[in-house]
């Protein structure tokens, strides 16, 4: 196999895996036991976000906002218990 070769193999390789990589699991669940996306949003609230948005993202809820000192946040909740799993800032 040709060098150029490989290096195109390499790099689709990259380029399908890294998506699979980056998503987030939260819950085996199915969607009719998840909480409302209100419930999701009033939680991060509560926190002290300002929420701009609730997502659907895989297997998680996804919150985006501002955190307390103005820096853009994303949030990945459990849909099922309704708690925060990993927290992330959004570029």
């Amino acid at each position: 196999m040709s060098y150029k070769m490989t290096l195109l193999i390499a790099g689709l390789a990259t380029v399908v895996a890294v998506p699979a990589l980056a998503r987030e699991h939260c819950t085996e669940a199915p969607r009719s036991d998840w909480k409302p996306v209100h419930e999701i949003s009033a939680h991060a609230t509560n926190l002290g976000y300002s929420v701009f948005g609730v997502e659907r993202e895989g297997s998680c809820y996804e919150v985006k906002g501002l955190d307390r000192h103005g820096a853009r946040i994303k949030v990945f909740y459990d849909p099922q218990t309704g708690e925060p799993m990993r927290r992330g800032h959004h570029r």
